[in-house]
């Protein structure tokens, strides 16, 4: 399967775009998008690596390994190429695409007013009687800007991946997604097998996710832009980002101290 070879060929070098980040500036945003998260997907290329025991940069510090996947031709570079089309079928900006944005206004604006209208019955006041017109030409003006800033950031998408096949990543499953070797590539399929029937569960992972807490890289992010921050399972602390949008946060299987896991979260996003 070849997703694109105009695009591969393109990004050859991609592993140059995968930065330590260990400048810090300040940036005052207006607006921002940060989502935070976990995903089997993207956590599967860590473990892979701890299975082989393939190191690349910045991941290079865990130890064993059987070198199956070197052997039969995994590499640095096609293991960083694998991992960025799996972070590109994740992009929630490709989820973004609004057909027509007058009528989708439209309709938020006529869901806004059953809303209303069950508020109003429920607290015996007509609020139509008290805002008028006004509060759905305020609304219709809110829900305009959010659509457009939404169809604005799906375009974006599309100008990233120029002369990549978006549908077919996205319908892709994750060994899939590794261009280089088909004999690495059927290797993976086995190993994503295993790995989904018996990878131990990182509790330490899935308690900082699932836990409710306003992280501070939300509530006062660092950057205007949108990013993706994805916490992975790896024995390291390690925080990279990789363009456009992508932050990878490790997290080791021991306890974590939150605002230790926050920091790190905010200081790739101010520095990406």
């Amino acid at each position: 399967m070849i997703l694109s070879t105009a695009w591969l060929a393109a990004g050859s070098n991609s592993n140059l775009m995968f930065q330590n980040m260990t400048n810090s500036n300040t940036i005052n945003p207006d607006e921002s998008s940060i989502n935070i998260g976990t995903s089997r997907s993207i956590d599967f290329p860590f473990w892979v690596l701890l299975e082989d025991g393939l190191h690349v940069p910045a991941f290079d510090k865990h130890s064993g390994g059987n070198k199956i996947l070197q052997s039969l031709g995994m590499t640095q570079e096609s293991w960083y190429e694998w991992l960025k089309l799996i972070l590109i079928s994740h992009d929630n900006r490709l989820c973004w695409h609004v057909r027509d944005i007058n009528a989708q206004v439209q309709e938020n604006v006529q869901s806004f007013k059953k809303m209303i209208g069950i508020v109003s019955e429920a607290h015996s006041i007509d609020y139509n009687a008290v805002y008028g017109q006004q509060l759905y030409d305020s609304q219709s003006q809110h829900y305009s800007k959010l659509l457009i800033d939404q169809e604005r950031g799906y375009q974006e998408a599309l100008t990233d991946y120029q002369g990549l096949d978006i549908n077919l990543l996205r319908e892709s499953d994750t060994p899939q997604l590794y261009q280089d070797n088909d004999k690495v590539r059927e290797r993976l399929a086995l190993l994503w097998y295993e790995y989904k029937s018996n990878k131990y569960s990182n509790e330490f992972l899935e308690s900082a996710i699932s836990t409710p807490i306003m992280w501070d890289v939300l509530e006062n992010p660092p950057t205007n832009q949108h990013r993706e921050i994805y916490l992975v399972d790896y024995p390291h602390e390690v925080e990279i980002f990789i363009p456009p949008i992508f932050a990878i946060v490790t997290v080791p299987n021991r306890p974590v101290e939150r605002s230790d896991l926050d920091r790190r979260m905010f200081y790739i996003i101010q520095n990406s």
